[in-house]
């Protein structure tokens, strides 16, 4: 069954939102600083470049809690990205869209262009642990239509 891409959009943004919950109920966690996005920047490309090294140990640490409970050792980290996110291992391009303000959680946009010239949309969520530093609390890849010549 074929949908649409707003449709796709839609409904992958709703799924994204339901699962990535709202912060902890602490609205200051919504609000983030230019100083704040470019931690998440450094964060997310710390991790890609990571992956590209083939540096799972380093990629694994910038995960949140909440996925290193999910996938409690660098072995099953490693083998869900290396099949559920292998856009992310090597990637041609990456462009780092901004925030998407529409959830109540900050979720990070960021545009890659895979190794088969596949578009993807990446919508990472970010939490601060309890040192104040950003982590990755997920990531959803949405394919976009069209590919990169």
């Amino acid at each position: 069954m074929k949908f649409p891409l707003a449709k796709l959009m839609v409904m992958a943004m709703l799924c994204l939102h339901l699962a990535a919950g709202v912060a902890d109920g602490n609205e200051d966690q919504w609000h983030v600083t230019t100083q704040s996005e470019q931690a998440i920047i450094n964060v997310i490309r710390t991790q890609i470049n990571a992956f590209k090294e083939g540096r799972y140990d380093l990629a694994y640490t910038l995960a949140s809690d909440n996925i290193q409970s999910r996938f409690p050792d660098q072995r099953t980290f490693r083998a869900m990205v290396e099949h559920g996110y292998g856009v992310l291992l090597n990637p041609l391009h990456v462009r780092f869209n901004g925030i998407d303000r529409r959830f109540k959680s900050v979720v990070y946009q960021v545009e890659i262009i895979s190794r088969d010239r596949q578009r993807w949309l990446a919508l990472y969520p970010m939490i601060v642990n309890g040192k104040g530093i950003w982590k990755i609390n997920g990531c959803r890849l949405l394919r976009l239509t069209g590919t990169f010549l």
